[in-house]
């Protein structure tokens, strides 16, 4: 509703219940105003990120996902060595960031 205030305000605003949902519009207007790079992010605006998208749904299935997306990057499967099971690949996680920070 935030968003559609500033860029369309002449649009009929969602209903909303919920009052306390401030920051995700502050956070969703500094994402739109921002830099798009966000191969770049900090450690603090990476938090934030997660922060956001977990708060976006209260069901647990969704939060599962925003996990489990976060904690796989496509990036690690350059590296063929590791064994074809998820598994493997949710352990060599952090490995693989410090990996591509060296390079």
């Amino acid at each position: 509703n935030q968003a559609l205030a500033v860029y369309f305000p002449d649009c009929e605003l969602l209903p909303c219940e919920i009052t306390e949902c401030s920051w995700l519009g502050n956070h969703t207007m500094n994402q739109i105003s921002g830099d798009s790079d966000q191969s770049n992010m900090t450690f603090m605006e990476t938090v934030k990120a997660i922060r956001f998208k977990m708060a976006l749904s209260s069901y647990m299935r969704y939060k599962m996902d925003v996990l489990r997306l976060i904690t796989f990057n496509k990036q690690d499967l350059i590296y063929n060595w590791i064994p074809p099971y998820p598994v493997f690949f949710y352990l060599f996680r952090p490995f693989g960031i410090l990996l591509r920070k060296l390079k």
